[in-house]
C-alpha cells in the first residue's frame, strides 16, 4: 500500500489532523444518495405536477371546502387543511405559479436546514446524514409537502426551552397545527414533564391558529371542513402509514386499532415520564403519525426525530437497533417504495412501545445511583 502519513507531515497540515472523518465521510455518502434521488426524480422537482403544493396555491381560488375545490383534478389531491393555512400561503399565490413552486422548495430546505441546526441530540452531521438519506423526506419535496415546517416547529420548541424561553417553545409547538395529526400526541409530552408554560405557550398558538382560521375562513369552516373530509374519497387502507393501515395490510379486523392506539398513547406517557423533551416530542410526533386517521407515504418522515434522538441517547439496545433501522431506506427498499409502508408503521410503533416500556441506558444509572443513595451504599 501507500505509505502513511508521519507525524511531521501531519504537524505540517493541522487542518488534517482536525478534521472529523467520520462526519465527512458520512455527509458525502448522504449527498451522493441525494444527488442520485434528484436525477432519479428530476422531471418532478421541476414541474412539480400532481402535487400537494399545486392544491395549496389554489385553495383561495374557490370557497374552502368546496364541492369545486374537492373536485379540483389538477390539484392531485383535496385540500383539506385548517384555515389558518390558506392564510400563511396568501403570499406565494402573487407569484405565477411556477416561481411561487420555486420558492415553496427553497422555503422548505430552509426549514430543513433549521431542524438540522436546532434539533438535539443527536450532533447536527448526524442528523443531516439521517435526512439525508431518507426516502420520505425527498418525496416531501417530489411532493410538494410542508411536512418540513412540522419538523422546524418542533426543532424550535427545543431550542427554545434551551434556550430557558418556554411561553415560545409552546408558541412554535402550536405550529404543529399545521398538520393536526401531528399535534394529538403532543400534550401528552407537556402534561406528564408538568411543563405547565409550555402549556399556556401551546394554547395562546392554538387561540391564535384558530383566531385566523374564524376570520379566513368564516364562521362555519369547522362544518364545511367535517364534510369535505367525508366526501373526500379514501385511499386505499393498506397503504396509508398508520394503525389502521397496517391492520389492513396484515389482514387484522379494524377494531385491532382501539387497543394499539390506547397502547401507542401509554408508550408516549411512559416515554414522557422517563426521558428527555426532545425524545418525548419525537416520540409524540411518531404516535401522531400512527394514531392519524389518514396519511401518505411521505408523511412516515414524522418517525425520524424520534429515531434519532432515542439512538443519540443511548436507548435500550432493542430501541437502538429498532431507530437504526428507522433512518436507513432499509424498511422501503427491502419491499419496494410504497409497499413498504406497513413495514414501517409496524418498525414506527415497535419503536414507540419498546421506548416506553424500557428506561434508557442513563434513566437505569440515575436510576440505581438513587437507589443506592437511599441505601446508604454510595
Amino acid at each position: 500500500g501507500y505509505p502513511s502519513s508521519t507525524p511531521e507531515q501531519v504537524r505540517e497540515r493541522p487542518w488534517l489532523a482536525g478534521l472529523p472523518w467520520t462526519a465527512v465521510l458520512s455527509c458525502a455518502l448522504a449527498i451522493l444518495f441525494v444527488g442520485a434521488q434528484v436525477w432519479l426524480q428530476r422531471g418532478w422537482l421541476h414541474s412539480g405536477p400532481n402535487n400537494d403544493f399545486l392544491s395549496f396555491y389554489s385553495a383561495a381560488e374557490t370557497e374552502l371546502y368546496s364541492s369545486a375545490a374537492l373536485a379540483d383534478g389538477a390539484s392531485g389531491r383535496p385540500y383539506l387543511r385548517l384555515p389558518f393555512h390558506s392564510a400563511l400561503l396568501e403570499p406565494f399565490r402573487l407569484l405565477p405559479y411556477p416561481s411561487a413552486y420555486l420558492l415553496w422548495q427553497v422555503l422548505m430546505l430552509w426549514c430543513v436546514a433549521g431542524f438540522v441546526a436546532w434539533w438535539r441530540p443527536p450532533q447536527s452531521w448526524v442528523t443531516l446524514a439521517g435526512l439525508a438519506i431518507s426516502i420520505p423526506l425527498f418525496f416531501t419535496f417530489v411532493r410538494g409537502q410542508d411536512t418540513a415546517l412540522v419538523l422546524l416547529a418542533c426543532a424550535a420548541c427545543v431550542r427554545s426551552v434551551a434556550l430557558h424561553q418556554p411561553f415560545r417553545a409552546g408558541l412554535c409547538l402550536s405550529l404543529l397545527a399545521i398538520q393536526p395529526q401531528a399535534l394529538a400526541a403532543a400534550p401528552v409530552v407537556l402534561l406528564v414533564q408538568r411543563r405547565w408554560v409550555e402549556l399556556k405557550g401551546l394554547l395562546a398558538g392554538l387561540a391564535a391558529v384558530g383566531a385566523v382560521s374564524f376570520a379566513a375562513g368564516g364562521w362555519d369552516w369547522p362544518l364545511r371542513l367535517a364534510a369535505a373530509w367525508q366526501a373526500t374519497a379514501p385511499a386505499s387502507p393498506d397503504a396509508m402509514p398508520n394503525l389502521a393501515g397496517a391492520a389492513a395490510w396484515l389482514g387484522l379486523d379494524g377494531a385491532i386499532v382501539y387497543p394499539a392506539s390506547a397502547l401507542i398513547l401509554a408508550a408516549v406517557y411512559g416515554v414522557s415520564c422517563r426521558e428527555s423533551l426532545p425524545a418525548s416530542l419525537g416520540c409524540a410526533l411518531a404516535a401522531g403519525l400512527l394514531l392519524s386517521p389518514r396519511a401518505h407515504f411521505e408523511d412516515t418522515i414524522l418517525l425520524l426525530p424520534a429515531a434519532l434522538t432515542l439512538l443519540a441517547e443511548r436507548h435500550s439496545w432493542p430501541v437502538r437497533l429498532l431507530a437504526a433501522i428507522a433512518i436507513t431506506p432499509i424498511p422501503y427498499v427491502l419491499q419496494g417504495g410504497s409497499a413498504a409502508v406497513p413495514a414501517a408503521v409496524l418498525l414506527g410503533a415497535a419503536m414507540l412501545c419498546l421506548a416506553g416500556m424500557l428506561p434508557s441506558e442513563q434513566s437505569w444509572t440515575s436510576r440505581r445511583r438513587r437507589l443506592l443513595l437511599q441505601l446508604g451504599l454510595n
